[in-house]
């Protein structure tokens, strides 16, 4: 009967204000998700800037190579185009893993703040429980 009694002393006599800390705790978790996010969408588009940049120094370096060749013959032309075509294909795997990688980012910063979403949810039921106990005496 002590346990029940200490329990209910606790949670008439002080813990709103113990849980309302914990919401204003998960309120500036949510804004930090929301800064997590925003510095994630700044690093796609640095991502995205990188890629164009990469794809026009492979580019300029087959133009430079065709331009120093005075005479192209057809193996030649070949095997360049086979060289730049791989170094294609590489920056295309390299700019999916980039955007496999933002996916991944995103739906790992959308399931925080909906977990923390939960939790301000739960702790404000907790909060409605105390404030009708104090309430009501």
């Amino acid at each position: 009967m002590k346990p029940y009694l200490l329990v209910l002393f606790a949670l008439i006599g002080g813990c709103s204000p113990y849980v309302r800390l914990q919401m204003d705790l998960v309120e500036q978790a949510r804004k930090g998700v929301q800064l997590a996010s925003e510095s994630q969408a700044a690093h796609v588009q640095v991502a995205q800037r990188l890629h164009a940049i990469q794809r026009d120094r492979v580019d300029d370096a087959f133009d430079a190579d065709v331009r120093e060749r005075t005479a192209l013959d057809a193996d030649w032309v070949i095997e360049h185009r086979r060289a730049y075509a791989a170094a294609l294909e590489a920056l295309a795997a390299q700019k999916s893993a980039s955007a496999e990688a933002d996916r991944v980012a995103r739906d790992n910063l959308i399931a925080t703040d909906h977990a923390l979403q939960q939790l301000f949810w739960l702790q404000s039921l907790q909060l409605r429980v105390l404030n009708f106990e104090e309430i009501s005496q």
